[in-house]
């Protein structure tokens, strides 16, 4: 006799967790997604020094109705700047030779004046900070003059102060500069003196063009014996890579003793200037 198959239960517990395991194992895998992250900027070059090269020649010839003259001059500058420091220099020296009208003889006169500047930008100061380009700054500048007609014959000064620097744009900057100082001089009579000074200054540097420069500065120095103020407009045309015409108007006056009168005078020079 055949003993009948046993059946299975019609709704086994177990069927429906197979089958969910089953459905699960056939889902593909994916990776949980992460936010991509942003590559970090690259760092800003630092910026590199400058360096330039300025010489000029002039020549000028007057003549009046009392006398006629000559006048011929070199001047050098010099300016190296570095991402917090500046060095800059100038030295400047002419004769002029001037003969009055109905005499043979001739007055030569020789001046020379030439000064080196550091200054030191400081960038806690701007609000907002700008690296590089602090609009505040200190500066230390010796100074030698040398006029054998002058109140001194030859002076010796050393200037320490602060400035502030604008540049609304890139083609225009403006310098405001004040400090005090100490000078030593010799005057015409032999005398050795010594005593302080007051120097504020103001420069504008404008670039019209890639071929037109144009600058005007004023400078003001005050001290117990002397007064003297300049203001100086130049003009430079570019003629070639290194070669630029150069003209130069310039007013100085000066007050060498508190009961004599102010003498001024007004030159305009033209000439050369080779820039490297």
């Amino acid at each position: 006799m055949k003993t009948p198959p046993a059946t299975l239960p019609a709704s086994p517990r177990w069927l429906p967790v197979l089958t969910a395991a089953a459905v699960l194992c056939t889902l593909p895998v994916t990776a949980a997604a992460t936010p991509p992250t942003a590559a970090p900027p690259p760092p800003a070059p630092a910026a590199e020094p400058d360096s330039k090269f300025n010489l000029s020649l002039h020549y000028t010839t007057t003549r009046t109705t009392n006398f006629a003259g000559r006048r011929w001059g070199l001047q050098g500058s010099w300016l190296h700047r570095a991402p917090q420091d500046e060095w800059s220099g100038e030295f400047r020296t002419q004769r002029e030779a001037i003969a009055l009208n109905g005499s043979d003889s001739t007055l030569k006169v020789d001046e020379i004046d030439t000064f080196v500047k550091w200054r030191r930008d400081l960038a806690a100061l701007d609000d907002p900070p700008r690296e590089g380009a602090s609009t505040y700054y200190t500066y230390l500048s010796p100074r030698l003059r040398r006029n054998r007609f002058g109140y001194f014959s030859s002076s010796q000064a050393v200037r320490a102060g602060a400035g502030r620097r604008f540049a609304p744009l890139d083609d225009l900057s403006l310098s405001l500069e004040f400090g005090p100082g100490l000078r030593l001089g010799r005057a015409r009579s032999g005398e050795n003196i010594r005593e302080g000074v007051l120097t504020a200054s103001s420069q504008l540097d404008y670039r019209v063009s890639d071929s037109t420069q144009l600058r005007l500065a004023l400078m003001s120095e005050r001290s117990s014996r002397e007064h003297y103020q300049t203001a100086v407009a130049t003009l430079r045309n570019r003629v070639s890579r290194h070669v630029w015409l150069k003209y130069e108007l310039s007013y100085r006056k000066a007050l060498p003793m508190d009961t004599l009168q102010p003498v001024g005078e007004t030159r305009f020079d033209a000439g050369l200037s080779c820039q490297f």
